[in-house]
């Protein structure tokens, strides 16, 4: 662009400026001058970060107590109070947590109140009221109190005199660490003691202080309204009520002061009148932030640094101000004191959690002795998290490579206004457009013509993404002269070909962007509605604010007449003519300069969250089917089709959102078309079993052939069985049953919208809602209704569709097939057939069959036991039941007869021996010796003249 375009062009701008709902919460925009369109922020300043109290006294808020005609009706249990202002007032106030007891420690200071606030005579007795503050602490179980005035905390130091108390913790990196040393306090009066700092090694019963001299500086520091705090390197810094900013390795210094008068030199800051107290310091989230008390306009204000030393930046609105009822209950009850002054914070993890706050209800000359008025110590709740944000707003977008103003009264018309902290805006009321009647050059009308206009230039991004929205921030300073109480901002686009000169009046070079040398705008000065950019119309007599242009059909048309241009440039005015307004520029800092903010347009995301849940899903039943062949082939052959194909297009990144969709659906639609197959995992238990048992060839010689033939008939009827595909479930169980009656007898011793298509699929899916658990069911069930009331809603957004899509879709891939519960049927059966039977087998080897039954049937009662539990509990049972043993069944024949008690008399005779198993079984009287008399009971049994052993 730039000579490019010559002198002579006309950049073409047609269409009408439009809202965009990216706009950034810190910023308003217009269509047009008089068509403003807000955007109303939840929070634009620190004050809209204060949250509800809770209310800490049990009787609730009090409407009987001092101050409640003018404050309302309050919470005497906040904070720290005298309850019936007999006894003190409160002021200062700052709160330090004992991590082991977990109390709070506040410490403040106090004075008698018969001397009212600045000091009264009463009776022939002189009370000096705060001027003979007593530095106190207080206790509290509760963060915002109640909090119990403890006394003071060195009587014997200047009579425990202490004012703008202000507590803090040492560093770890501080040589009195190293002695022990954990807490500091510092003083801001009297005057005797200003400054100094005291040190302690607990917090218990207020503290153990040793007193250190007053700060030892290098330079001018103001020793009142001290704030402290230990910077994340460890070392200190301080601000006192001047704005002197210090910085020391050890809080018993020395301190070598950074700068003075930081009030005096923050742009958009209202110094005019002396009246800057109570500056409070803190670290937080990445950034040093402050608050400082203008008392006599009754506003603090809030500003935000880095590095905590330099480049500080005002944020717009106030801090806090008794103009405004922000301090409110959590029942929206809300209490207006008159002053509000000494603030203080209590950070938590790294983050503001609370605010404190001197707070009086009348003036302060008008609180007098025993007049049931008075201050005290609030704590309330405050929203760190918002305040994060809110002061990132400030950091967003770009900074311009240039910003300058040209001016044309005079020889101002010859200089060059770079390097300026601010940029000037002024239009001349006799000329149309922005100030300068569309032309340029030699055509001044007189030589008092005043017209100033700014200029920002900003070097692009390099990118192809096309430009959804775009907006100009700026940082209006204050008027400098005019008398319209509100204004707006004008913007166009110019050449970018200037260069911003140094500020040096006498040193404009040819390039320098000036009066007489100023580039090109490019706008139709009788069209301005469709070539220019009009900001809303904003008060110019309230200080500092973020005013946000609308610049996205200048941008948008910019990059695509030049799509190769890297830098764009803006000319800007004001549009009341006569105001003279001032907007900060990037040489006052960071959080001052005009920034550019573009969004583009980012592609789609795609929603496939479903789809891998449902895979996953798939995945498990894939397991389950190779392992024990649950389902038919025919109706598994098609989950596997649909599952191979979700595969492939989830791991296909081009896959659209529709083809992701319709993968989900089949799948699910498979899934719930599976049919169950016959239940073979016990007989593959049982198989498997006891093919190990017949691989035990020492173990085998004990029995006798036909037993281990009757196994392996058994055993070889099982396999048929397993391997026929046609054979039913009764058929499964009844061999599973014989086979485990063999083992037994050998070792008797487990297109509509998408949300539309989805919603039927789940109806479809509730069809069959007996297959699967009542607990899954009721799950879907819930999210179909909630499903079913987002689709029918007409306002509910796009967001809330896919919300509702994948909560049911979730819903859809949690349903729970219920379990085939036949084998472990069968096998409970024979489980308990058994225990009923105990006395009949060797007590050692069911010995934890009576444990495994019962965890089984908890699987059998369960209503949501699914395919994969039941499995493993009837492996685990058959195991078990594989374990028993008859007893009296000494040679393994699988009955107790005769030939059992020959062979115990042998035994006993010494001429067979018996093995551990045998002997065990062989002691059928439980005498736990197998001789003679077992021999007997068992020829009884024989008989049939007795029924059981």
């Amino acid at each position: 662009m730039g000579k490019r375009l010559r002198r002579g062009a006309t950049l073409a701008l047609t269409g009408i400026l439009t809202v965009s709902s990216v706009l950034p919460a810190l910023y308003v925009q217009a269509e047009g001058k008089g068509s403003a369109v807000e955007i109303q922020p939840e929070v634009t300043q620190f004050m809209d970060c204060f949250l509800p109290m809770p209310v800490m006294d049990p009787d609730g808020l009090s409407a009987d107590c001092w101050g409640v005609s003018e404050v309302g009706p309050r919470d005497r249990h906040n904070g720290l109070e005298d309850n019936d202002m007999s006894d003190y007032s409160y002021w200062d106030g700052g709160i330090i947590k004992d991590e082991i007891s977990g109390k709070y420690y506040m410490f403040a200071s106090r004075w008698d109140q018969r001397g009212g606030h600045e000091g009264e005579t009463v009776d022939g007795v002189w009370y000096p009221g705060w001027k003979g503050s007593e530095a106190v602490y207080a206790v509290s179980d509760n963060l915002y109190g109640p909090y119990e005035d403890q006394g003071q905390i060195w009587p014997d130091y200047h009579e425990g005199a202490g004012h703008n108390v202000y507590p803090f913790v040492l560093s770890e990196k501080d040589p009195l660490y190293g002695e022990g040393y954990r807490y500091g306090i510092v003083l801001g009066d009297p005057w005797e003691i200003q400054g100094t700092i005291h040190v302690s090694r607990r917090l218990e019963d207020g503290g153990d202080w040793t007193h250190l001299d007053q700060m030892n500086c290098d330079g001018s520091f103001t020793m009142t309204n001290i704030s402290i705090i230990v910077r994340p390197d460890g070392r200190y810094e301080a601000i006192s009520r001047n704005g002197d900013i210090a910085t020391a390795d050890s809080v018993n210094g020395p301190w070598h002061v950074e700068s003075n008068g930081l009030w005096w030199n923050l742009p958009g800051l209202d110094t005019a009148e002396n009246d800057m107290e109570d500056p409070v310091l803190w670290y937080s989230d990445g950034l040093y932030h402050c608050i400082v008390n203008k008392w006599n306009a009754k506003q603090a204000y809030y500003m935000t640094s880095y590095d905590g030393l330099t480049n500080w930046t005002l944020q717009e609105g106030a801090a806090y101000t008794p103009y405004q009822n922000f301090l409110r209950y959590e029942d929206g009850t809300e209490n207006n004191w008159i002053k509000l002054e000494r603030p203080n914070v209590y950070i938590e993890n790294g983050e503001l959690k609370a605010m404190l706050l001197s707070v009086i209800n009348v003036e302060k000359n008008e609180d007098k002795p025993n007049d049931q008025n008075g201050s005290k110590i609030i704590v309330t709740p405050f929203d760190g998290a918002a305040l994060k944000k809110l002061a990132e707003g400030r950091s967003a977008g770009i900074l311009p490579a240039g910003d300058t103003n040209a001016q044309t009264w005079q020889n101002e018309r010859y200089y060059n206004y770079g390097g300026q902290p601010y940029i000037q805006m002024q239009r001349d009321s006799g000329v149309a457009g922005l100030g300068e009647s569309g032309e340029s050059g030699w055509w001044w009308p007189d030589w008092d013509y005043d017209c100033k206009i700014g200029f920002l230039k900003y070097d692009l991004p390099d990118t192809e993404k096309e430009i959804e929205s775009a907006y100009l921030s700026l940082i209006y300073l204050g008027k400098k002269l005019g008398s319209a109480e509100t204004d707006s901002i004008c913007v166009v686009l110019s050449d970018p070909d200037w260069q911003e000169g140094t500020g040096k009046e006498e040193d404009t070079a040819e390039d320098d962007l000036a009066g007489l040398n100023f580039p090109k705008l490019y706008y139709d000065v009788t069209d301005l509605e469709n070539t220019s950019a009009v900001s809303e119309e904003f008060a110019t007599g309230e200080g500092l604010k973020t005013v946000g242009v609308d610049v996205t059909k200048l941008v948008q048309e910019f990059k695509e007449t030049y799509p190769g241009e890297q830098s764009i440039s803006f000319a800007l005015n004001e549009t009341e003519a006569g105001n003279r307004l001032l907007f900060g520029s990037k040489e006052a800092g960071d959080g001052y300069g005009a920034r550019l903010i573009i969004n583009y347009k980012e592609e789609a995301s795609r929603e496939d969250a479903s789809l891998k849940l449902a895979i996953g899903m798939a995945e498990k039943l894939e397991q389950e089917q190779a392992e024990n062949q649950c389902y038919t082939d025919e109706t598994w052959a098609a989950v596997k089709t649909a599952l191979d194909e979700a595969r492939t297009i989830l791991n296909n990144q081009q896959a659209t959102q529709e083809e992701v969709d319709h993968a989900f659906l089949k799948l699910m639609t498979a899934y719930n078309l599976l049919e169950s197959n016959v239940q073979r995992a016990g007989l593959k238990a049982a198989i498997e079993g006891t093919e190990t048992i017949l691989a035990e060839s020492e173990t085998l010689v004990q029995y006798t052939q036909e037993s281990v033939q009757a196994v392996r008939d058994a055993l070889a009827e099982a396999k048929k069985v397993y391997a026929l595909n046609g054979a039913g479930q009764t058929t499964v169980n009844a061999v599973t049953t014989s086979l485990l009656d063999a083992v037994n007898s050998l070792l008797i011793e487990d297109k509509n919208s998408r949300l539309d298509i989805l919603i039927q699929k789940a109806e479809e899916l509730l069809k069959n809602k007996k297959l699967y658990t009542d607990a899954s069911v009721a799950s879907l069930e819930t999210e179909l209704v909630s499903a079913k009331a987002t689709a029918t809603n007409p306002q509910a957004t796009t967001e809330a569709m896919n919300q509702a899509y994948d909560d049911l879709a979730t819903a859809i891939t949690e349903l729970v097939r219920k379990a085939d519960k036949s084998e472990l049927d069968n096998a409970l059966k024979k489980a308990n057939e058994i225990l009923e039977n105990a006395a009949d087998y060797v007590a050692d080897t069911i010995t934890g069959l009576e444990t495994v039954v019962a965890k089984a049937q908890s699987v059998y009662d369960d209503q949501a036991a699914d395919s994969s539990s039941v499995g493993e509990s009837v492996k685990e049972l058959v195991a078990e039941i594989l374990k028993a043993r008859l007893m009296g069944d000494v040679d393994k024949n699988g009955t107790v007869d005769t030939q059992d008690a020959a062979k115990i008399l042998r035994f006993d005779a010494e001429l067979e021996t018996l093995t551990e198993e045998q002997y065990l079984a062989a002691d059928v009287n439980r005498d736990r010796v197998s001789d003679s008399s077992d021999a007997s009971v068992i020829l009884t049994y024989a008989a049939e003249i007795i029924t059981e052993l």
